[in-house]
């Protein structure tokens, strides 16, 4: 389940890129970042594949070379088609720009400059007011860390802000609480879906400024945590029933087992965390969360065969 989607050109673009992945991959775990060459297993179909992948990430990176225009105007009127898959770059930015919840951050490489609108087939044409990053090949130790900076704040920030400073409270009861709520969720979501002490002792203050019962913020605290409880115990029942499957498969084996969710189980948390209204990134770490504390275990326990 990759969180960070690296869209490139092996031609003009292949070392860089590499670089960039085996970082993100030390910051973000080995799976949270898809890179076609190490990604794709062998005998899946490339095309649903990758538009899995795309559906499931939170952000995606064009590398964006000296000849990545030029491959891109040479790709024709086809290159953006699914079954007929000229420029596979074209067809994956197209894809990603056609999905409202997926950041696209281009990466400019070595100095090389935007392209504009009028040099992009029509299916290209947002991609120009997408702000992007520079990387230099010289630098990319200082430009690596300011990626991961950026990263980090599109995958684990949050679009809402605290205001700098509280307003007066309101004689309208529903606009209070409403405020109340919108800081809950901040404080949800800048804390992997809970409220930690700096939370308490802020929204304290927020409900004795805004004149809030305790029975109020209590309940509206409920039923902000709620989505993310739900989510979570759905993950970890999806969880232990794989790795039930997986326990009986890899008994006798000497090598610690590998969970992963099929794309079934996907589905289905697509689905859920859509309906909970639950951010993607948000989604997307709860799981990757879990997983990791099922391999944690997993790797601590003794081998059953022994």
């Amino acid at each position: 389940m990759p969180i960070i989607f690296l869209s490139y050109r092996r031609r003009d673009s292949q070392t860089i890129t590499r670089k960039i992945h085996e970082h993100l991959e030390e910051t973000y775990g080995k799976d949270a970042v898809f890179l076609d060459e190490k990604s794709i297993p062998k005998g899946e179909d490339i095309r649903q594949y990758i538009r899995d992948s795309l559906s499931q990430c939170a952000v995606v990176l064009p590398v964006i070379a000296a000849e990545w225009l030029k491959s891109i105007t040479a790709s024709g009127l086809s290159g953006g088609d699914w079954n007929k898959p000229i420029d596979w770059v074209r067809i994956e930015l197209e894809e990603a720009l056609a999905c409202h919840n997926v950041r696209v951050v281009p990466l400019l490489i070595d100095g090389v400059v935007m392209p504009r609108e009028d040099m992009l087939p029509d299916g290209l044409k947002e991609l120009p007011h997408r702000n992007g990053l520079c990387i230099s090949s010289k630098a990319f130790h200082e430009d690596k860390q300011r990626l991961v900076r950026e990263l980090d704040r599109l995958i684990e920030g949050s679009s809402l802000e605290l205001p700098k400073t509280l307003t007066s409270p309101s004689d309208d009861e529903l606009l209070r609480q409403e405020q109340y709520r919108h800081e809950v969720r901040y404080c949800l979501e800048s804390n992997n879906g809970q409220i930690d002490a700096i939370g308490q002792i802020y929204l304290e203050a927020l409900r004795q400024h805004l004149q809030l019962t305790r029975q109020t913020t209590k309940h509206i605290r409920e039923m902000a945590q709620q989505p993310y409880h739900r989510y979570t115990t759905a993950v970890r029942h999806l969880v232990s029933h794989h790795a039930s499957s997986l326990a009986s498969a890899s008994r006798n084996s000497d090598h610690a087992p590998v969970l992963t969710l099929d794309r079934r189980a996907i589905s289905h948390l697509r689905r859920l965390h859509h309906n909970l209204n639950l951010p993607r990134w948000k989604a997307l770490k709860i799981e990757h969360q879990i997983l990791k504390e099922w391999e944690e275990q997993s790797g601590n326990l003794p081998n059953q065969s022994a």
